[in-house]
């Protein structure tokens, strides 16, 4: 006789974006995600990979957050190349 095993779906844990906001309102610093990334920012992640790795989880943002203004850490790395990009745009 076999058990059934219940499976819970697994729940996507909150993000919050901690890079420099974009042009006309996309996206801005520290919105919040409940549901994942959202589709309408697939463009600007494909043109600037940077915007993806400054959405951390929410227990994660205040160290991170700190680490945007010390140079040299791959968050400030990552906020730098963010605002070029956001430069660039037209």
């Amino acid at each position: 006789m076999s058990k059934s095993v219940k499976v819970s779906p697994v729940k996507k844990e909150p993000l919050i974006y901690i890079g420099s906001s974009l042009k006309n309102g996309r996206l801005e610093q520290f919105s919040v995600f409940n549901n994942g990334i959202p589709a309408f920012l697939e463009e600007d992640i494909k043109k600037c990979p940077a915007i993806k790795a400054l959405m951390v989880p929410i227990l994660q943002s205040g160290e991170s957050k700190k680490k945007l203004t010390i140079k040299g850490t791959m968050e400030h790395t990552l906020n730098s190349q963010i605002s070029k990009y956001v430069r660039s745009e037209g």
